[in-house]
């Protein structure tokens, strides 16, 4: 595998580990009450990194108040930090149903979906989170990343071609061409 490919799978782990870390800041309309506290104890726990207690705080958030945008989005968030897509999906999409209008939603559903290799989901969410905030800059980079996932995923390189070796590359029952050394 070349440098290239090396270099876009950083890219995509780091924007995967930010889009969980800005998850996690993500809020929707304040949680009042006992789910507002305990989304806050949740987030303390989840800075001290401490995410058994603190995924038992945004549950029980979710439970004091179902309709709570704030306590979908920290769980979504905590579940995509722990690669969990399916559950962090659920969770967003809640998100959604509860706030059809939050763009950023959409951008961290469409990485969720880009992370599960559902590439055309993943595009979907991004051009939703786009038509809404056409200036969201974490949605116009990973629209970048989904579309160099699509035109992989529309020119696959050849069969063996990832895992041979370059022509004349020194092997240990052959020296290496001239030039190559």
């Amino acid at each position: 595998m070349g440098k290239h490919h090396f270099r876009l799978r950083r890219l995509a782990t780091a924007a995967f580990v930010g889009f969980a870390v800005v998850t996690m800041a993500l809020t929707g309309k304040a949680a009042t009450g006992d789910a507002g506290k305990l989304i806050t104890e949740g987030l303390t726990h989840w800075e001290q990194s401490r995410p058994d207690q603190a995924e038992a705080s945004f549950k029980a958030a979710l439970k004091e108040d179902p309709s709570s945008l704030d306590a979908h989005l920290k769980l979504g968030g905590f579940y995509l930090a722990k690669a969990d897509y399916q559950a962090a999906v659920g969770h967003f999409q809640s998100a959604i149903g509860i706030d059809p209008t939050n763009s950023k939603v959409f951008a961290v559903l469409g990485m969720t979906y880009l992370h599960q290799g559902k590439t055309p989901l993943a595009q979907a969410a991004v051009q939703e989170a786009l038509r809404i905030d056409p200036e969201l800059k974490a949605a116009k980079d990973l629209m970048k990343m989904v579309e160099a996932r699509l035109e992989r995923e529309a020119n696959p390189a050849p069969e063996g071609l990832l895992h041979s070796k370059p022509k004349d590359a020194a092997t240990p029952d052959k020296p290496a061409a001239a030039g190559n050394k």
